[in-house]
């Protein structure tokens, strides 16, 4: 699966866009999304809407949910810095 940001297009968008579309890409609803993280879904709400930001150990997991490589989890990382 080619990623949203591979394509170099995190900068770009916002990242409720970003986080969402790659979720969706990857079948996950928000409900089943936080239930791997063990989060509540609030806070991937919150994560996508960039109210709340992960901590570096929800971000590593979030990163293994998504199947991102070390790089791609960089620039996620990255673009979270910015909002």
């Amino acid at each position: 699966m080619e990623s949203v940001i591979d394509k170099g297009n995190i900068e770009p968008y916002p990242l409720l866009m970003t986080l969402r579309k790659i979720r969706r890409l990857n079948g996950l609803s928000v409900m089943q999304f936080a239930q791997v993280l063990e989060v509540a879904p609030s806070t991937i709400y919150g994560w996508e809407s960039g109210r709340r930001k992960p901590s570096v150990v929800q971000l590593a997991a979030l990163g293994d949910a998504l199947g991102l490589s070390h790089g791609q989890l960089g620039r996620l990382a990255r673009s979270w810095r910015g909002h």
